[in-house]
């Protein structure tokens, strides 16, 4: 079994639509070489870029483009990126920001901050309940994905 954790992030519980934001939070308090930002200064930066829809949401390609631009983010989008194989490589450059829509979701996309996985578990703080998760990888793999990670 392939096994790799990093420091937990400090649950964040997030506003209305804004998991994103949380999540990033999250990210900047522990990756090293980052400049933490608070939730509410990504959001207003976010905001003023136009990268967020009317509601706090990130919006759309734009949205994705913004953040990964603003804090050095490499990405990747499609399935299964939750598997140990496919996040493990990623993990171990830095924290995850890691987006994903489940199969009995019709159009929601859900961020939260990853910080361990293994054969069995995915370890993510999820700023929608304040807590850390621990679920099985494979439950992502259902439809659309996005990993953000820190640029080598």
């Amino acid at each position: 079994m392939t096994e790799f954790y990093r420091d937990s992030p400090t649950p964040l519980l997030q506003e209305g639509s804004t998991c994103w934001a949380a999540a990033t939070e999250a990210w900047t308090a522990v990756t090293k070489g980052q400049e933490h930002l608070s939730y509410i200064e990504i959001l207003d930066e976010a905001k003023a870029a136009g990268a967020t829809a009317w509601n706090g949401s990130l919006k759309g390609d734009k949205g994705v483009l913004w953040l990964s631009g603003r804090f050095n983010l490499q990405w990747k989008s499609g399935t299964g990126l939750a598997e140990n194989a496919s996040m493990l490589p990623r993990l171990r450059k830095s924290h995850v920001i890691f987006l994903y829509r489940k199969r009995k979701w019709k159009r929601s996309v859900h961020a939260v901050t990853v910080w361990g996985t293994d054969d069995n578990i995915l370890a993510a703080m999820d700023p929608l309940i304040a807590r850390w998760t621990f679920d099985d990888p494979a439950s992502f793999d259902n439809s659309w994905e996005l990993c953000l990670w820190q640029k080598d």
